[in-house]
């Protein structure tokens, strides 16, 4: 979103790539450094669950129906010692990212 709202008067934010993307908002002063750590690390996060389960699973993650060791395997790459403690993390860093989309971008006006 912020490539978005900024690459016009900041051409040199744009990239196509997310990681890159981030960089370049913060360097650029479009991006507080530490929202820009805060997005690079969930990136981070959600690059390691994603491709774990699409190596794993054929269609939707359910841990309560998934193996024991595709749950360890998922706790681990989140940095977790058990799935428990996972779906914590998950549910913290989602409401953490939304709340800072809400100061970067401000409440989004989708009925009007």
């Amino acid at each position: 979103m912020q490539v978005v709202l900024n690459g016009a008067r900041a051409p040199q934010v744009l990239d196509t790539n997310t990681r890159g993307a981030l960089e370049k908002l913060a360097a650029a002063g479009c991006l507080a450094k530490d929202a820009e750590s805060a997005l690079r690390e969930t990136y981070r996060l959600y690059q390691r669950l994603t491709q774990v389960l699409r190596l794993s699973v054929a269609g939707a993650y359910d841990p309560s129906d998934a193996p024991a060791g595709l749950n360890r395997i998922v706790a681990s790459v989140a940095g977790m010692p058990d799935i428990a403690a996972a779906e914590a993390l998950l549910a913290d860093t989602q409401s953490r990212i939304a709340s800072l989309f809400d100061d970067i971008v401000g409440p989004l006006d989708l009925v009007g």
